[in-house]
């Protein structure tokens, strides 16, 4: 999955990603089961399982005092389904699928 988000702030400003299969439940809440932390405004989350509901939210961090806020407002984002790939087997190929 790929995110971006609005940078107001000035340097010196780092971020977390909060994501998981479930919803915080609450607003402003980073209540999820896996984060990542970049320092630009923008991720891409790999390894994500197919067909599957994410939710993320974001929350940022002054590097300078250490305070970090709330996190934003939840987003969440279907994964596609996996493609299905063409399979040969034999001599002469014989398609299976």
């Amino acid at each position: 999955a790929s995110l971006s988000w609005d940078n107001t702030e000035q340097s010196g400003i780092s971020y977390t990603v909060h994501y998981g299969k479930n919803s915080s439940g609450e607003s402003g809440s980073c209540n999820y089961e896996n984060a990542v932390d970049v320092t630009d405004p923008s991720v891409m989350i790999a390894g994500l399982e197919y067909s599957t509901r994410y939710y993320f939210a974001v929350s940022a961090k002054d590097n300078d005092s250490g305070l970090s806020s709330m996190c934003s407002e939840e987003v969440s984002k279907l994964t596609p389904e996996q493609e299905k790939q063409d399979i040969y087997i034999g001599d002469p190929p014989v398609k299976v699928g």
